[in-house]
């Protein structure tokens, strides 16, 4: 349902018609966009356990003085509790364990709440501070969507549209954002307008390619935060070479909603599934999961009240292929490895409904295997280094 107009209304239209679920897809790229503007050393963000834990992505340079630096020495030498789940290299992905070395150039992913992530930045050198100012070329469902956001938030918002009749449009339903009736690609404008200055840029226009174009103009005059809408699915792999800031594509994000919504049917049709993502370009899938008191990860039944903790485990789906190409293992983390650092912390008393243990594996299975007796095989417990505090 796209429409902005029944965007506050989509409970009450559920009840009543009896639909089961509704997406926005323009809403939910611009709460995701909105996420990473709040977060800008980010270049990728998802959330577990209903947005306590996050799953962040980032790009691994000189400035942050990791390469070379093993993943077990993180808690220690930057006193960081965070967990690293999957770093891509070469154009390749590998879940590490403890020992793998990090590398500049890696793109890592990292399972931790929004306080530990923020302190791990911090300690990095990544930026951590919200952007104040955005500046939107675009005006569309997602740009009115973002800016209604970022107003909220107290940001400065400039909207560069090129249409007269939708620069009214947004003037009226934004009165405290600026809107530019201009075109986007006019590349004298845009610097008029400080864009050297701007803490932010959002490329929204319904043209991929204006908005890849954009973006790099954007790059080479400003080092803000660069966020870029992409419609099309099938150059993905050629546009992540381009280094566009955070990439968004709604598609990928509907397609993601709808798959949780099935996933959540199955929970309570009996499966233990409770979120799934398909992350670093539908190579990896990380899932949530209810771990029971009678289930062989927790080691033991509680002998008391039982209680039901989530867990979460990044699993690489295998595509079924006649003669499986064989990979070479990489130092401190190969294919099919479980991996782990440190030791199981303790769970704090009465503590319930928080993810006490992260575990992330590397679970081969075929592609028609179901998900539950994929479970059961990887029951056998991996320690973590970090007890991430829920938010």
């Amino acid at each position: 349902m796209r429409n902005p107009s029944y965007s506050h209304e989509l409970d009450f239209i559920k009840k009543q018609i009896g639909i089961s679920a509704i997406i926005n897809p323009e809403m939910a790229a611009a709460k995701e966009i909105s996420h990473l503007l709040r977060f800008p050393g980010a270049s990728k963000i998802d959330t577990f356990a209903d947005g306590r834990v996050r799953l962040i992505k980032f790009t691994l340079t000189e400035a942050q003085a990791l390469d070379g630096v093993a993943i077990h020495e993180i808690p220690t030498r930057l006193k960081s509790d965070i967990l690293v789940c999957a770093v891509e290299r070469d154009g390749g992905v590998i879940i590490p364990n403890g020992n793998f070395v990090l590398q500049n150039g890696d793109q890592v992913t990292f399972l931790a709440t929004q306080e530990k992530a923020h302190e791990f930045f911090q300690r990095i050198h990544l930026p951590v501070r919200p952007v104040r100012n955005a500046l939107i070329v675009g005006g569309g469902a997602i740009a009115f969507y973002l800016s209604q956001e970022l107003l909220e938030n107290h940001v400065r918002v400039r909207i560069v549209e090129r249409d007269p009749a939708r620069c009214d449009v947004l003037a009226q339903a934004l009165p405290e954002a600026q809107i530019l009736c201009e075109d986007g690609s006019n590349r004298e404008f845009l610097l008029s307008e400080g864009l050297e200055s701007a803490e932010s840029f959002v490329a929204l226009t319904n043209i991929d390619e204006e908005n890849v174009l954009l973006t790099l103009f954007a790059k080479k005059h400003s080092n803000g935060k660069l966020v870029t809408k992409i419609n099309r699915l099938e150059f993905d792999d050629i546009l992540a070479g381009l280094d566009l800031g955070s990439i968004v594509y709604p598609k990928y994000m509907t397609c993601d909603y709808i798959v949780q919504y099935v996933r959540a049917l199955q929970n309570e049709a009996g499966s233990n599934i409770k979120t799934l993502y398909r992350i670093l370009d539908d190579r990896v899938e990380a899932l949530e999961f209810t771990v029971h008191e009678e289930s062989r990860a927790t080691g033991a039944a509680e002998p008391a009240a039982p209680e039901k903790e989530p867990a979460a485990v990044l699993h690489h789906p295998r595509r079924p292929h006649p003669h499986p190409p064989r990979r070479r293992p990489h130092s401190g983390g190969r294919q099919c490895h479980r991996s782990h650092a440190g030791a199981r912390p303790a769970r704090p008393a009465g503590h319930r409904g928080r993810l006490t243990e992260a575990r992330h594996e590397l679970c081969d299975r075929s592609a028609t295997a179901e998900l539950h007796p994929l479970l059961r095989s990887c029951a056998a417990p991996a320690a973590c280094h970090g007890q991430p505090d829920l938010r």
